[in-house]
């Protein structure tokens, strides 16, 4: 009886590992790469697209992750408030903290930064006269789960941004859309994307960005090659999980990414020399990729805007477990029963 007992608790064990472990085998190797090169090239300071994709990247594989700590400088107030935008700073300093696990309080020695933010909040719900600056700032409330009642007018007033072709977002005021503004707005609206405003306007973007993709999944902007834009609509696909960006209508946008990665790990220009930018944006994308492959990823992240926010797989996961925990204490109470009556039949 203990044998199959601990089979049966062995199955389980098995299973919840092979939903860690089914995954792409190219994106492995990319995420492996990527890793293994920011490990060994770790710079002191990091832009927000660095910072942000190595946290994405301990989702799927948190032996490799490096937390890009830097020397700490605790900020006081005086000092944030007598900087160009004190509400972007106050910003940057929430979402490094979050994205890199240390403490708020490291970094803000006598105030609260989400106070600054919400204090810098105009009329319209923004926080800048800049649509990319004002992202940032709901990125950091949404990051310490601020209020809706204060959070919701910023989506608002972003959504209403759009042009009005709802193709993304123009950068200059034009009615020229700028997809790197684009996804990277929509990837802050991504944790509200069940909401059919922001839904819709992801659908929208994805709709009008697939006609910019040439034949070989090539990102092509006034004859322009621009894969920086091309990992973050992955990135951004990963997170509304629409679709998946291996189908047929990406035109093979993720492997036209992978062409760009060098062996030692980093993604090059056109001209085959390390693109720093790219190579961070890149990590976001293939790691997104990797967790949304992977078995664990579609458990716990559900299936995005359209096909609701709960999984198909999720449901199954959990009517599996309850179908072994049933068994495994039916087991057990039939092995209790049939040994206590043995004991008192002996004992009779």
């Amino acid at each position: 009886m203990k044998k199959i007992i601990a089979i049966i608790l062995s199955a389980c064990i098995l299973l919840t590992f092979s939903l860690t472990a089914f995954a792409a085998s190219d994106t492995d190797s990319a995420v492996i790469s990527l890793s293994r090169y920011y490990k060994n090239n770790a710079s002191a300071e990091k832009n927000i697209y660095e910072v942000t994709s190595l946290a994405y990247l301990y989702r799927p594989m948190p032996a490799v992750y490096y937390e890009g700590k830097q020397e700490s400088h605790t900020y006081t107030k005086a000092e944030i408030e007598a900087t160009d935008d004190p509400a972007l700073t106050a910003a940057e300093l929430i979402i490094f903290a979050a994205t890199t696990n240390i403490k708020i309080t490291e970094l803000a020695k006598d105030f609260k930064p989400v106070d600054i933010i919400i204090a810098a909040q105009n009329d319209s719900g923004l926080y800048s006269d800049s649509l990319y600056k004002s992202a940032v700032c709901l990125a950091a409330l949404l990051a310490v789960s601020t209020d809706d009642e204060i959070t919701n007018p910023t989506i608002s007033a972003l959504l209403n941004s759009m042009l009005p072709d709802r193709s993304g977002w123009s950068s200059d005021g034009s009615e020229t859309v700028d997809y790197e503004l684009t996804f990277f707005i929509l990837s802050v609206l991504s944790g509200k994307r069940i909401r059919a405003d922001v839904g819709n306007a992801y659908l929208s973007v994805r709709e009008k960005f697939l006609l910019v993709l040439n034949d070989n999944g090539e990102v092509i902007i006034n004859n322009v090659s621009r894969p920086d834009v091309a990992a973050m609509a992955i990135a951004c696909a990963n997170d509304y999980k629409v679709d998946d960006v291996t189908d047929d209508s990406w035109k093979g946008i993720y492997s036209s990414l992978l062409s760009l990665q060098h062996e030692d790990g980093y993604f090059t220009d056109a001209s085959g020399n390390i693109d720093e930018k790219l190579t961070a944006l890149a990590l976001h994308a293939v790691t997104s990729e990797y967790f949304n492959q992977s078995g664990i990823g579609r458990l716990v992240e559900g299936r995005g805007y359209v096909n609701g926010d709960f999984s198909e797989i999720t449901v199954m996961a959990v009517t599996i477990t309850l179908v072994l925990v049933l068994i495994i204490f039916g087991i057990i109470f039939i092995a209790y029963t049939m040994h206590k009556g043995k004991k008192e039949r002996l004992e009779g």
